[in-house]
């Protein structure tokens, strides 16, 4: 038996060296491609507002990216499920090229249509990039997911300064306005690519007679609808607001540099955390993770609920940003502890369809709300919703804790 042990602890260190490649490989692809998704919404508005017809009209291809982010969910799920993560993703990346080539034309010809359906392939793309995360939870051991989805989601934070940052310096690149970007951020996607091809994942569907439970069963189970209502209602009620802040911060007379840079901290804070969320999710566990997650967020509406001076709006924006980062990476670890091998494909879908159908009416509603009821209704709005959430935790936690 002693001689045994060295083999074994041999064995259990290159089992430790593969999942963390893996998941190192699949944070680089998400920092690479998922920069399209803030590229899109740096520039969307602005190419919208060259093209469009009417003025109103200016924020289409943003509101298209996202209705691509919300239709390709489930099926990017499924189809992921089918043929298998890698051969899924590199199957994203592809149609991420071809809208961004679609965009780029639009751009040539000066059609704002075209730039629409191009938005639309972005979309899907992004669609398919989500998946990484739970990507993850597949390559990791099971003690290890949490650590797993927080390296993966900390790729956000390179995401954050790439996606902008590209589309600025490409902007004069070529002749026709923000070609060079469009080229730019297709090199970051072709990296992916390559980065893709060295990943080595568990096989797709692992038989396909078992298909597990059907939705119908899942979403009678307690857990799975607490991690499935608490990542809507974080990601959803984050996107209001943070959409709703550069308005509220004009309409306060701030600056767009002061809002630009209060955008910029919230997104370091929703990203920055994952270095240390996932240790704290596999100390505590998801259930008081995701709490103080949404504890955090209704702070965030109370600061800003206070005052409209910058400090108000920074400390508000940064208090939101760490919240959705708990309340979000701890309701993904707890889904994913719901869900058999065969049944990933189709909760996983559900999950992001759910999550990101809220988001597009968050962003839809956000410019109405800021604009007919305020900056105080908005934040006031979110708080029953928190607090609905906040009380099933708890009766869940003792639930869970009792048995």
């Amino acid at each position: 038996m002693n001689n045994l042990k060295p083999e074994r602890l041999e064995q259990d260190s290159m089992a430790t060296v593969s999942w963390r490649g893996n998941v190192l490989k699949l944070a680089l692809v998400s920092a690479c491609a998922s920069s399209v998704t803030p590229a899109m919404l740096a520039l969307g508005g602005l190419v919208g507002l060259a093209l469009a017809p009417h003025p109103w009209l200016a924020t289409l291809p943003i509101t298209c990216h996202m209705i691509g982010t919300a239709c390709s969910a489930m099926p990017a799920a499924l189809f992921m499920h089918r043929v298998g993560r890698r051969q899924g993703l590199l199957w994203g990346c592809a149609i991420g090229l071809c809208g961004l080539a679609i965009i780029a034309l639009g751009l040539l010809n000066k059609s704002f249509w075209q730039v629409c359906i191009g938005a639309i392939a972005t979309g899907s793309h992004a669609a398919f990039m989500l998946q990484i995360r739970f990507a993850a939870v597949d390559v990791a051991p099971a003690v290890r997911r949490p650590e797993a989805i927080s390296w993966v989601m900390s790729a956000g934070v390179i995401t954050a300064v790439l996606g902008p940052q590209t589309s600025i310096l490409g902007k004069d690149m070529f002749a026709s306005a923000y070609s060079g970007s469009l080229l730019l951020l297709a090199f970051l996607v072709g990296i992916a690519m390559l980065v893709l091809t060295a990943l080595r994942v568990p096989p797709a569907a692992p038989d396909d007679n078992d298909q597990g439970r059907s939705l119908a069963e899942l979403l009678r189970q307690p857990l799975f609808m607490v991690a499935l209502l608490s990542a809507v209602v974080c990601h959803s009620l984050m996107s209001l607001v943070m959409t709703a802040s550069p308005l509220a911060m004009h309409h306060a007379g701030h600056s767009s540099e002061a809002s630009s840079l209060g955008i910029q901290w919230h997104v370091l804070a929703m990203f920055l955390p994952s270095f240390v969320t996932g240790k704290l999710i596999a100390r505590c566990g998801s259930l008081p993770i995701i709490m103080c997650g949404m504890v955090l967020i209704m702070g965030s509406a109370a600061v800003a609920l206070m005052g409209l001076t910058l400090a108000h709006f920074w400390l508000a924006l940064i208090m939101l940003g760490v919240g959705w980062n708990f309340g979000f990476i701890g309701a993904t670890s707890l889904l994913a502890e719901q869900h058999t091998a065969a049944e990933r494909g189709k909760v996983q879908g559900l999950n992001d369809l759910c999550v990101f159908g809220m988001v597009v009416l968050a962003s839809l509603l956000s410019g109405a709300l800021i604009n007919f009821v305020g900056w105080d209704a908005i934040n006031w709005l979110v708080l029953p919703a928190l607090g609905a959430v906040c009380v099933l935790l708890v009766l869940t936690y003792r639930f869970s804790t009792a048995r």
